[in-house]
């Protein structure tokens, strides 16, 4: 039986390549922005390293510009993992036409693999370097990926953190979050799995903690198909801060909605009502909230009727 032959690098790139973006991101203020490499991790969704926001307020960074094929798409910031170092912008307009790149789960990997590091360029290339799997490590903290994997690669060339990894069969497998040894030819990354799906709710949720409630609202409002409970339940709280509490309202009656046993939602409408003079209401939404929730929300009922 002939024996198979490894795809060359430049095979594995072709491959790849279609799956590939450039995402500008606008720099510090008086400087040029800043293009990160990325990579579709899910339908119009770039997933890029998080070291090229340079720990900036979320707001600066909301917005950005997806660039492949030659066009541009505007885009914005829908999620991140502070934590495992990655985000993610999504295609602000439809037909978005980059399909996701296929992915391979980190814990299906074996020590001696061969895996190749890709980076595309502003000036459309791409570079790239052979590498093998050296090591797998089980991550510190592998919530809500139990079988996640840090995978240390050995290179030919410099591997240059931001880059994604691929397997032999143009899988993608990682984002490479470090490199050392001389000339950067030993690297680390994380597995893949960690760039897919990556929630909405830690972006809203670090917005609402810098007190950029106003470009939390927009933020919510730019994706009107938004059910998440902790997202709608987030932009209820944005909206009391901001003091619209018709906006307010307008969240938790659609969480509840999403959700109608939800008792925290059922008591922040009872305030709501009766801050905006609709005492009837607010006594049946209380009410609601203490069948719920009794242990919570009963010691509330008599400083309610005072």
């Amino acid at each position: 039986m002939p024996r198979s032959v490894s795809p060359s690098t430049s095979a594995i790139v072709r491959r790849v390549q279609p799956h590939l973006a450039l995402v500008e991101i606008p720099g510090p203020e008086g400087s040029d922005p800043i293009l990160a490499p990325g990579v579709v991790a899910s339908t119009g969704n770039v997933a890029l390293s998080l070291h090229f926001l340079a720990g900036r307020f979320v707001a600066d960074v909301l917005h950005g510009t997806i660039l492949a094929r030659g066009r541009r798409w505007p885009a914005c910031l829908t999620g991140m993992r502070t934590l495992w170092a990655t985000c993610s912008y999504g295609a602000e307009s439809d037909g978005f036409p980059i399909p996701p790149a296929p992915m391979r789960w980190s814990h299906t990997l074996h020590e001696g693999e061969r895996i190749v590091v890709v980076t595309p360029r502003a000036d459309g290339r791409v570079s790239a370097v052979g590498g093998v799997l050296d090591t797998l490590e089980p991550c510190a903290d592998n919530q809500p990926y139990e079988r996640s994997r840090l995978g240390v690669g050995c290179f030919t060339g410099r591997a240059t953190p931001g880059a994604f990894v691929f397997d032999s069969e143009a899988r993608l497998v990682g984002l490479l979050g470090d490199s050392f040894a001389p000339g950067g030819r030993v690297g680390v990354f994380l597995g893949a799995e960690r760039l897919s799906g990556l929630p909405d709710v830690p972006l809203y949720m670090l917005l609402l903690n810098q007190g950029r409630h106003w470009d939390l609202i927009k933020t919510i409002h730019r994706n009107r198909e938004v059910q998440d409970p902790r997202v709608l339940g987030t932009a209820a709280i944005a909206g009391r801060h901001i003091g619209n509490l018709p906006l307010t309202l307008k969240a938790l009656d659609t969480l509840l909605v999403r959700d109608p046993e939800h008792a925290w939602a059922c008591f922040e409408r009872a305030v709501v009502l009766q801050e905006l003079g609709r005492p009837a209401e607010s006594g049946v939404a209380l009410e609601r909230a203490i069948a719920l929730d009794p242990g919570t929300y009963d010691w509330r009922r008599d400083e309610r009727a005072v």
